[in-house]
Formats: structure tokens, sequence, C-alpha cells
């Protein structure tokens, strides 16, 4: 993976945890937020991160640590 590609890689986490953030709080604010039509796009990103994610390294074990 390319410094770009990681890069691009943690923006769209970043993107992903943002969307998130925006749909819990529009469906806080608006009883009308339609949570499925909103989660359409996160799905989209989600699948495209782990798909990169998943040429990254093979899965890991239950005993990694995640904190850096």
């Amino acid at each position: 993976m390319t410094i770009e590609e990681r890069a691009q890689l943690i923006e769209d986490i970043e993107r992903s945890a943002g969307i998130r953030r925006d749909i819990a709080e529009q469906a806080r604010l608006a009883k009308e937020f339609d949570l499925a039509a909103a989660w359409v796009e996160l799905d989209e990103l989600d699948a495209s991160i782990a798909a990169r994610i998943a040429t990254l390294n093979p899965p890991a074990g239950p005993d990694v640590e995640l904190s850096a």
C-alpha cells in the first residue's frame, strides 16, 4: 500500500465515523429521518474500506493489540 493509498484509507475511515455520528444526530433530532436511506452511503463506504483492509494482511488472531 502506498503512502497515498494509506492516507486515503485513513480519510475514508474518519469519513465513515463522521457519517455514523451524523446519522445518529439526525435520527435523534428528526423523527421522520430515513435511517435506511442514510445507511446506504455508509454501507458502500464501509464495504470499500473492508475490501482494502482485507488486502493488507491475513485475518488477525484474537490476541492482536489494536491500539498503537
